[in-house]
C-alpha cells in the first residue's frame, strides 16, 4: 500500500492500529487518496495506464471529483 508509511505513523503517534477504527480513517483519508492521486498523475505523465477502483460506494462522489482533478492537472479528456 503507497500510504502504508503515513498510515503506520498516524496509528503510531494515536496508539490506534486497527485499520477499520474510523478514528483512524478519518485521520488519514485525505492523504491516502492524495496519495493514490499523485501516483495515477505520474503514471500517466509516463504514459502508462491507469486504473482508478473503488469499492466504497459512499466515497465514488468524492472519488469521482478526485478524477475530474486529475483530468484538469494532466489536461486529458479521459482516464481510464
Amino acid at each position: 500500500m503507497a500510504a502504508g508509511p503515513l498510515v503506520r505513523v498516524i496509528s503510531g503517534l494515536t496508539g490506534v492500529h486497527d485499520l477499520d477504527d474510523p478514528a483512524l480513517a478519518r485521520l488519514t483519508r485525505e492523504a491516502r487518496c492524495e496519495t493514490l492521486v499523485g501516483l495515477a498523475v505520474g503514471n500517466l505523465r509516463a504514459g502508462r495506464p491507469v486504473g482508478i477502483a473503488n469499492w466504497n460506494p459512499i466515497a465514488v462522489v468524492r472519488q469521482e471529483k478526485r478524477v475530474h482533478k486529475v483530468r484538469a492537472f494532466i489536461g486529458r479528456g479521459s482516464i481510464e
